[in-house]
């Protein structure tokens, strides 16, 4: 490896990036002192960033600190750059030499280069210690008039940090109208880092006329990202008058055809805040809009902009449906887009063709979506065979002009299941269907139930065309006899159920598909399914009794059998009874069957979730849109952490004490009946009672105690002392763990030692693996919720050594984990500590809490 000196002649040659070694830390300081002393500045350059380099990696150079300190009298700018990094990096674990450092750069923030007092106040600034934090304000307010604007723009953001380090130090009556001054300079960066530094002080601070047309004046001398700034605080201003809101618009609309999209999106949402009550004036915004975010959204070389992008075309559609009827193509997935943008595609697509009045649109998209059942990935199949299924619920009146529920039907629907029908499993082959597809379909599980499950909400809309479809539901189908190889979900066996109910006579077979499914299936069902299959075998009752009533008397008498695993399926299946003996058939059919009778479906959940996302119209360009949610939904406020964090610890406390008070009650009454046997046999039966009832509270919510119990990071216990504690202590708890396959015992020591509980030995003997653990308590940080100081004084005079050992036995034939717990203090052993050592355990061993 080259060392430092062969390095410092060859540093031209030599990577910084090479093999290092803590050994040359004093090689480095000598080279480091030999350069000082010879003044040359090549070579201290070449040593700080071989230094810097030694710090990034995560070596602890910090001792270097005096010999760094002596070279920030340099007048050089890239070793004073490199000097402040190190000093702002390491002037927290040197606080004796902070006084130095503080004296030092404000010796440079007076210096005649603007770029050296610039650096020097923003390190000076970046200390972050309260110690600085008078002699870095004196050089913030005389930066502030500095004749250098990089000073001042350096001040401003100083000036945010030091007020998030101790805003009690700050009159803001002061600062503010100081900060509003420098708003009004002519410099663009300084202006924009008065902004920013304004909405960390007074986030909310409102823009008065004057102010607005300096921005504007300014606004194309700001960079991209500064103007992104000025934009969003715009867009917290409330124009005037219409003139006014066209004025700032006109100024702005370049800015529409930006390659910046967050610069892009920042525009759009002024034009739509501007012109939100001027209805005639925003309908020619969105037609001046849609095409810049189309362009954005195609030509962006990052799929996480195109995502940005496309969720805003989605919100904008809420507020305009057809907005971008005729960019239809634009939204076609593409091969390699990734599939989080093609679920958001097709979720447009959907919207576009569910307000499309084009009938060749609508079958271009509808042919489109269908391709992509066969991308291979299940859920955009799904999603893509629910958003044909939507299309069509939302054409229902348009029928008379376009009948697109035929249409879908015929093209995607019934070709599959002909398929499926004929098949009896995932291959390939021909089947009659009700059009001309290939025979050579290919269809799987997965397909199929989607295909089933969107058919019922299909049906449900269009329920003439169940006719059509009950012909191709059959044994093979829905997954039952020697022949099938279908295992369909319950949602799809609902799905086929329910279909069956709808139209009794439309399949010939129906109770014999019912009979070989209840005969088959039923006892594997979860209850909606065991629900529906007992409602459609009473409506084939109605229709067809003489098949069905044998069969019903069976799925009624299983059903009304379940109280003790069903209690919900056995109360409708006595409901159902009480029904066909009480009343006559005609009567029990019209209560049974009068979902019919209802009228139409109208509206939609979609229909619901636009008005939802209107909501969040008003953080455009923000993480709402890509989350679908208001900020008040995922965002929490300073105060709102900690009045959670303090519920919760006031919860837990609660929670020690309802637990604690039983054994209390119990000890006083047995100190106060000491005379009496009988009571203190039962005292003490009611104690172990409690005692075995809060173990098995503990062992089932392990999370509960644990924020209250801290355990030493790196606690000392010799075997010696270990193998006497082990000897002399009473078992404490044993717990019995059934494994599935062998666990690697490092593991398990990896886990463990991260919090505290160390591995003193372990081995294999006679096929048994054997682990002994221990554990301290670290009682600065332990919290006792008793509020007597008399019996913790009793306690702490009552408690011994505040340890925990632990033996592990892990048969290796049998895999049968056994653990026992042994420690001077067995009610902290029970309470807080085996909680914590599961809850560590359930890590590299998930099943323990199943």
């Amino acid at each position: 490896m080259t060392s430092i000196a062969n390095y410092n002649n060859n540093s031209g040659k030599d990577s910084y990036f090479s093999e290092i070694k803590k050994s040359e830390l004093g090689l480095i300081k000598n080279n480091l002192s030999t350069a000082i002393n010879e003044r040359n500045a090549d070579k201290i350059k070449d040593i700080l960033q071989r230094i810097i380099y030694y710090m990034t990696i995560g070596m602890d150079v910090s001792v270097l600190f005096p010999d760094v300190i002596m070279v920030a009298s340099s007048n050089d700018i890239i070793i004073k750059k490199l000097v402040y990094l190190y000093i702002v990096h390491y002037s927290k674990s040197n606080p004796d030499l902070l006084l130095l450092v503080v004296n030092t750069l404000r010796r440079d923030c007076v210096d005649r280069n603007p770029i050296i007092r610039g650096l020097a106040l923003r390190s000076l600034c970046s200390l972050d210690s309260k110690n600085t934090l008078e002699y870095a304000t004196i050089e913030i307010n005389r930066s502030l008039t500095d004749f250098s604007g990089y000073v001042r723009k350096t001040a401003l953001l100083g000036l945010a940090k030091l007020y998030h380090l101790s805003k009690e130090a700050f009159d803001l009556d002061i600062i503010i109208p100081k900060i509003f001054d420098m708003i009004m300079d002519q410099d663009p960066q300084v202006i924009v880092n008065a902004v920013s530094t304004l909405n960390e002080i007074k986030p909310g601070w409102s823009f008065t006329f004057d102010l607005v047309q300096h921005l504007m004046i300014k606004f194309k001398e700001f960079n991209e990202w500064s103007q992104c700034i000025i934009l969003e605080c715009l867009s917290r201003y409330t124009p005037s008058s219409e003139d006014e809101s066209l004025d700032i618009l006109n100024l702005l609309d370049d800015r529409l055809s930006h390659s910046n999209s967050a610069l892009t999106l920042s525009t759009i949402k002024i034009f739509l805040k501007y012109t939100d009550e001027f209805e005639e004036i925003q309908e020619q915004v969105y037609e001046r809009i849609k095409e810049p975010l189309i362009t954005l959204m195609e030509n962006s070389e990052s799929n996480e902009t195109s995502f940005t992008i496309l969720h805003h075309i989605h919100l904008l559609m809420s507020r305009s449906p057809r907005l971008f009827n005729r960019y239809y193509k634009h939204f076609y997935c593409k091969f390699d887009d990734p599939m989080y943008i093609k679920t958001l595609k097709v979720q447009v697509l959907k919207e576009i063709a569910s307000n499309q009045t084009f009938i060749e649109s609508i079958d271009e998209i509808l042919q489109e979506l269908s391709e992509y059942v066969y991308e291979g990935d299940h859920s955009l199949c799904k999603q893509s065979i629910n958003a044909i299924t939507v299309i069509a619920q939302k054409h229902k009146n348009t029928q008379e002009k376009y009948p697109i529920d035929e249409s879908v039907l015929e093209k995607i629907f019934l070709p599959y299941l002909s398929v499926s029908s004929n098949l009896g499993g995932g291959g390939g082959g021909g089947g009659g269907g009700a059009n001309d597809e290939p025979s050579s379909i290919s269809i799987n599980e997965g397909i199929l139930s989607f295909i089933l499950i969107s058919l019922k909400d299909f049906l449900r809309v269009f329920p003439k065309h169940l006719k059509t479809v009950l012909p191709y539901i059959n044994e093979n189908l829905i997954g039952i006899g020697s022949v099938s190889n279908y295992t369909l979900p319950p949602s799809a066996n609902e799905s086929v159920l329910w279909m069956l109910g709808e139209s009794p006579n439309s399949q010939v077979n129906s109770p014999y598909i019912i009979e070989e499914f209840f005969n088959e299936k039923f006892d594997q069902q979860p209850t909606f399914v065991k629900t529906q299959l007992l409602t459609t075998s009473l409506k084939v009752f109605f229709d067809r009794p003489g098949e069905m009533l044998p069969i019903l008397k069976r799925i009624l008498k299983k059903c009304c059998s379940d109280l003790s695993q069903d209690p919900g399926l056995h109360e409708i299946s006595l409901f159902y009874s009480r029904i066909i003996l009480l009343l006559d058939i005609d009567k029990a059919a019209s209560i049974i069957n009068s979902s019919k009778q209802t009228t139409s479906i109208n509206t939609f959940l979609e229909d619901e979730i636009n008005e939802y996302r209107d909501k969040i119209f008003d953080e455009f360009n923000t993480l709402s849109v890509l989350f679908g949610k208001h900020s008040t939904k995922f965002i929490k406020n300073k105060k709102q952490i900690e009045n959670e964090k303090l519920q919760f610890l006031e919860n837990q406390k609660n929670y020690l004490l309802s637990i604690t008070d039983g054994n209390q009650n119990n000890n006083n009454q047995k100190n106060n009946n000491q005379n009496n046997n009988n009571q203190n046999n039962n005292n003490q039966n009611n104690n172990n009672n409690n005692s075995k009832q809060l173990l098995k509270e503990i062992e089932s919510s392990p999370n509960n105690l644990i924020d209250t119990f801290i355990l030493e990071q790196q606690p000392e216990l010799s075997p010696e002392l270990f193998q006497s504690l082990w000897l002399s202590l009473e078992d404490g708890h044993k717990i019995d763990i059934q494994l599935d396959s062998p666990i690697d015992n490092s593991e398990i020591e990896s886990v463990m030692s991260k919090q505290g509980i160390i591995c003193l030995a372990f081995g294999s003997v006679d096929q048994q693996t054997k682990l002994y653990y221990y554990a301290r308590q670290n009682l600065s940080f332990d919290i006792d919720f008793n509020n007597s100081s008399e019996q913790q004084n009793q306690q702490q005079q009552q408690q011994q050594q505040p340890i925990f050992i632990i033996e592990i036995l892990i048969d290796e034939n049998t895999l049968l984990m056994s653990i026992l717990f042994k420690s001077p203090i067995l009610k902290t052993l029970h309470n807080k500590f085996i909680p914590k050592f599961l809850s560590i355990l359930s890590i590299p061993i998930p099943k323990i809490f199943n």
